[in-house]
């Protein structure tokens, strides 16, 4: 798995699309981005970080499944935790899986940015991953191969 390309690839999208981050809620494309394969989780990508916010139940496995990603420890209260995780990286635009995330969450990060000292907008990101998901890597093909018709 080419975690490192992947991510690369990535951030040439954000730049292209004038994102400065992007959060990941989708477990396949979570997976796809850190090889994370944990059931809760958020990952946060910037131009210079990779960050994997799960709960107290996952980070073990986060560490030993995402071992380039820094590991920010995330309660059930997204008001609790989500200001601290952005609070430093300095954000003029979050996108976010517009396809995976629901409205109450969307309304949870609005009113948290809004009631926040927060100076960024939140912008729907429709299958930016799962472009990238679309390109077989030469070990994915060999995987495909080897499956059963």
């Amino acid at each position: 798995m080419k975690i490192n390309n992947r991510l690369q690839t990535l951030r040439q999208k954000l730049t292209e699309r004038e994102i400065d981050a992007i959060l990941i809620s989708q477990p396949e494309n979570r997976h796809y981005l850190s090889g994370f394969i944990g059931t809760a989780g958020f990952l946060l990508i910037t131009a210079e970080e990779t960050i994997l916010a799960t709960d107290s139940r996952y980070t073990e496995q986060a560490e030993a499944q995402a071992p380039d990603y820094k590991i920010f420890q995330i309660t059930n209260n997204m008001s609790d935790w989500f200001p601290q995780l952005v609070a430093k990286l300095n954000l003029k635009r979050l996108g976010f899986e517009a396809g995976h995330i629901t409205f109450t969450v969307y309304r949870e990060l609005a009113d948290i940015v809004d009631e926040g000292e927060f100076q960024f907008g939140l912008v729907p990101q429709d299958e930016l991953v799962e472009s990238l998901r679309r390109t077989k890597e030469p070990e994915e093909i060999n995987l495909l191969l080897k499956l059963p018709k």
